[in-house]
């Protein structure tokens, strides 16, 4: 995790957030960097889960996945707000779309701000601070805009593992489990998209695309993450003669991107052990 004003962890601490997010790789991102600075976090793996504990247990925030399986993060929100209890809770929608859209429907869900994935660990850290304590207003959330990426040679090479060096601390250990719960994502993902595309689920194609597109980018796997967004932009429009071209694009960058984390990793094991 990046390093923090002191002022942050010590605020957080002894906080509750409630964390709505299915993605295995994300859920343990973001749960360690929540539980570092103090604060308890309590997962929900879908919106149906969000609502129930929501409305059970004591929360400062709610961190609300916006795109997830069964009730989306918008469903949620909008069940939340219509129950006096959640009506002012803090609820920060997090996406890996980030365009003026998605950012305009968790407005209108009732979303009191909204984060764009990758998230920084710092500005999420930042963003929890300064909503401590408030109650729900209209979202007002002005993080940069972001384009997708094209998926051209260069993009899908695209590998910059300072990222996951920085969400691990420079942490070998931690760097070798995030990076083997992403791997073991990947490989799953590939086998959920080709068994989506063959049984024309277009939409559980889509939904496995956006789930693995954010938690590429978090780790530094840019170029892949660029060829999950196209295969997500693919099936949703129903471009199915455009699929399995990208899909076999997908697992050669994921095989890139494996190789190159384990060669990076085994660098990273002999500077430890030389110090």
């Amino acid at each position: 995790m990046n390093s923090l004003p002191s002022p942050l962890p010590s605020a957080l601490a002894g906080c509750r957030a409630l964390v709505a997010e299915d993605d295995p790789v994300l859920q343990l991102l973001l749960t360690e960097t929540l539980a570092e600075v103090g604060i308890d976090p309590v997962l929900a793996t879908d919106g149906h889960q969000a609502v129930a504990l929501a409305r059970a247990q004591p929360f400062d925030w709610v961190l609300m996945d916006v795109f997830m399986p069964g009730m989306d993060g918008l469903e949620a929100t909008r069940r939340l707000r219509a129950t006096d209890a959640t009506a002012r809770l803090c609820i920060i929608g997090l996406s890996g779309n980030d365009d003026a859209p998605s950012r305009a429907a968790c407005r209108a869900a009732g979303m009191s701000d909204f984060l764009a994935k990758p998230i920084d660990t710092e500005a999420l850290l930042e963003r929890l601070h300064g909503w401590l304590g408030r109650p729900h207003e209209a979202a007002t959330a002005a993080a940069p805009q972001a384009t997708e990426a094209g998926t051209d040679g260069a993009a899908a090479a695209a590998i910059d593992l300072s990222r996951l060096d920085a969400l691990c601390s420079g942490d070998a250990e931690r760097t070798r489990k995030y990076a083997g719960h992403f791997l073991a994502a990947v490989e799953a993902g590939h086998t959920a998209m080709a068994q989506a595309l063959a049984a024309g689920e277009l939409d559980r194609l889509q939904g496995e695309a956006h789930r693995l597109k954010s938690s590429a980018r978090w780790v530094g796997a840019l170029g892949l993450g660029d060829l999950f967004a196209a295969v997500e932009a693919a099936a949703r429009s129903g471009d199915r003669d455009r699929l399995p071209p990208l899909l076999a694009d997908c697992r050669r960058a994921g095989a890139d991107f494996s190789d190159r984390l384990q060669r990076h990793l085994a660098q990273t094991a002999a500077t430890g052990a030389q110090a």
